[in-house]
């Protein structure tokens, strides 16, 4: 009887975990589409990707990163010579970045939200690749407390520029 109920409990565990997976990537995927489509509302016409009258709906794996409406903003944040730059400081402002060193030369970055409304994100960072960090509206961390929420993300490339 102790069996069979440790390994009800241990089912029910599991599926949790895999529904909290599911909803932070449910999340992270709306955060992006919420950003790609604010990005593209305050282009001009003119400079809107046209792609059969549609833009991207957000960036997708497989993709060249310099293709997509949020390359222009993107900043590089991992890996960087010396300190970020100071456009990088700005965007970034409301996350700590933590970096671990891992034992297959990979580095493991996290982007650890300030603020509850935003989501941790976690990158494994290749040997060759970077990690660049989207903020679609830089006035909004003026203050030094990131204001508009669900507007910043990490787009992880390899060494090709394509998104991983």
């Amino acid at each position: 009887m102790n069996k069979n109920f440790l390994l009800i409990i241990i089912a029910i565990l599991i599926v949790v975990c895999l529904v909290e997976g599911y909803l932070i990537k449910h999340e992270r995927d709306a955060k992006i589409a919420i950003a790609v489509n604010s990005t593209l509302q305050r282009q001009n016409p003119a400079q809107r990707p046209q792609s059969g009258g549609r833009a991207p709906g957000f960036v997708t794996k497989g993709m060249k990163f310099q293709d997509s409406p949020l390359f222009s903003k993107a900043y590089k944040i991992f890996p960087v010579t010396g300190s970020l730059s100071g456009d990088a400081k700005k965007a970034t402002t409301g996350w700590n970045i933590k970096t671990i060193n891992l034992s297959d030369g990979s580095t493991q970055v996290n982007l650890v939200p300030l603020e509850a409304e935003d989501v941790q994100q976690e990158f494994i960072v290749k040997p060759g690749y970077s990690l660049y960090f989207i903020e679609l509206n830089l006035a909004d961390d003026a203050t030094g407390i990131d204001q508009n929420r669900m507007d910043d993300m990490g787009v992880l490339v390899d060494q090709n520029g394509i998104v991983q």
